[in-house]
């Protein structure tokens, strides 16, 4: 499990110390001088099927001419919900996410990106009308081979590794 949390500094360290009692906690790892990535995973459960129509009333008319106007109303709702359906993979592609499931009603959707894009990806599909919405959290990792730690912000703004403040990983199980 990652958790992200940000604060000042004597805040991080009353929660890294809090951690570090838990009995099954592996490695508190800090990355606060450290470049890193990261990103959130998104599932969302969002409707297909446009505004409710209204079904045909009974006005005295055979059955058989109910049925035609069920029909035809029906089709055109099976033709609105493939647009709405069209316009849902187009979003979801501009977010480079998936759509993982279609139902006759719903679809679900899945991205995985920085928060601010998730935030964006939500506020572009509530007028699909969401169902559902589950968010990983932030989840974070360190560059690869570029392990960059700071000094301090009043230092000259050239990066520098220092060895002996980069965390221990050989006590972490394998991922």
């Amino acid at each position: 499990m990652t958790l992200v949390l940000k604060g000042p500094a004597i805040v991080m360290e009353q929660a890294k110390k809090q951690l570090e009692d838990l009995v099954p906690v592996w490695a508190v790892l800090d990355y606060g001088r450290t470049r890193i990535i990261e990103r959130e995973s998104l599932l969302v459960k969002v409707s297909i099927v446009g505004p409710q129509q209204q079904q045909p009333e009974e006005n005295g008319e055979s059955g058989d001419g109910v049925l035609v106007e069920a029909a035809a109303l029906s089709h055109a709702a099976f033709l609105d919900s493939q647009d709405r359906l069209h316009a849902l993979k187009q979003l979801a592609d501009l977010f480079n996410g998936e759509i993982l499931d279609v139902a006759q009603n719903t679809a679900v959707v899945s991205i995985n990106a920085k928060s601010d894009r998730v935030d964006a990806f939500l506020k572009l599909v509530r007028p699909f009308g969401i169902l559902e919405a589950v968010r990983s959290g932030i989840m974070a990792m360190p560059r690869s081979g570029d392990i960059t730690l700071f000094e301090s912000e009043q230092s000259s703004p050239q990066a520098t590794i220092n060895h002996d403040d980069l965390p221990d990983l050989s006590n972490l199980p394998p991922s």
